[in-house]
């Protein structure tokens, strides 16, 4: 933090590191330039090369990777994680990329959830998950990609394929029972 005037609370570690913040506070910056042409925004984690290097005033931001985040303008309340991971968010907020590459759709979405390397979201309010077969359980509803097409499918679920169907227990007798268990 070459250029800290009123600024607290900061730490950065690495050459550049933090080097434009003035007056803000609450931020970590570790790696060669990551968060290094910051100057207003403020709790913000940027951890490996160059790792939200283009942040200018967003807040509450967590990037590792190098070059994570790193054209982050003003978006808050994201998080990346792999090398160049949401690398052309500008001022999107509470989106979360996981993996080397994985993108929003565009510069300024908001809530997509992006997971898989080489993957890139849907839009915003969406779920994209793009590592070839998936198959997870989500709410009792089995999920499952294309590797060819990338569709994500529900299996079916019909009364008629069932011999018995029980009523599920209150929340609370269910975690009673595990409890006991």
């Amino acid at each position: 933090g070459r250029d800290i005037t009123t600024g607290f609370g900061n730490s950065f570690v690495g050459y550049l590191a933090g080097f434009s913040i003035a007056t803000t506070g609450e931020n970590t910056a570790v790696g060669n330039s990551a968060y290094s042409q910051s100057t207003t925004g403020a709790q913000n984690t940027y951890i490996g090369h160059s790792a939200g290097n283009g942040n200018g005033n967003g807040s509450s931001n967590t990037a590792v990777g190098r070059r994570a985040m790193n054209v982050n303008t003003s978006g808050t309340r994201n998080t990346a994680l792999g090398t160049n991971a949401m690398d052309n968010t500008t001022t999107g907020s509470d989106n979360i990329c996981l993996g080397n590459v994985a993108r929003c759709l565009t510069a300024t979405g908001t809530s997509e959830l992006v997971i898989g390397s080489n993957t890139t979201g849907n839009g915003s309010g969406t779920t994209t998950i793009g590592v070839g077969y998936v198959r997870a359980v989500a709410g009792g509803n089995a999920l499952s990609q294309d590797a060819g097409t990338g569709e994500v499918t529900r299996a079916v679920s019909s009364l008629r394929y069932k011999d018995v169907i029980d009523q599920a227990p209150p929340v609370a007798q269910f975690a009673h029972y595990l409890l006991q268990l």
